[in-house]
This record gives C-alpha cells, sequence and structure tokens, in this order.
C-alpha cells in the first residue's frame, strides 16, 4: 500500500491532532523515530546507513565536495571517450 493511497484515516486524523499539540522539540524526536522505523523497515542494513551518515557528516562539514554530475560526465568522457 503506498502513502498516496492513504490520503487519510481516522487513526492518522487522530495522529495529525496528537502532533498538532506537540512542541517543535517533541515533533522532531517523532520524526526522528518515524524515520527511523522506515528505515529499519526498508531492509538497509546497519552498515549501508552508517555510510550514509558518515558520508553526509563529510559533506556537511566541507571536507566533502560535491561534483556536479555535468563534470563526472565530462571527465569520464575525457577518460573513457565517449561512445
Amino acid at each position: 500500500m503506498s502513502a498516496a493511497s492513504i490520503s487519510s484515516s481516522p487513526l492518522l486524523e487522530s495522529a495529525f491532532a496528537v502532533v498538532a499539540k506537540m512542541s517543535r522539540d517533541e515533533k522532531a524526536v517523532l520524526l526522528e523515530r518515524v524515520e527511523a522505523e522506515l528505515r529499519d523497515d526498508a531492509g538497509v542494513p546497519d552498515w549501508e546507513n552508517q555510510v550514509v551518515q558518515e558520508r553526509l557528516r563529510l559533506l556537511d562539514e566541507g571536507i566533502s565536495i560535491p561534483i556536479p554530475w555535468e563534470e563526472v560526465k565530462t571527465r569520464l568522457g575525457r577518460k573513457w571517450g565517449k561512445k
């Protein structure tokens, strides 16, 4: 069942009513827990999540600098030739 097919349900509406009464900090904690549960449900192994988190940390700290996709394609074309 997709998220789009559950646009509204009594349980969902009840949850939204509770969330509306929460503080910003409580909502942040709830969001973190829901995201963690969704990751667990996705079947992504812990080691893979750790790799992603480490890469995001490196980006956030400016240690890792992303390369625009167009530049990557140009570099690969130069190295391997366009086919």
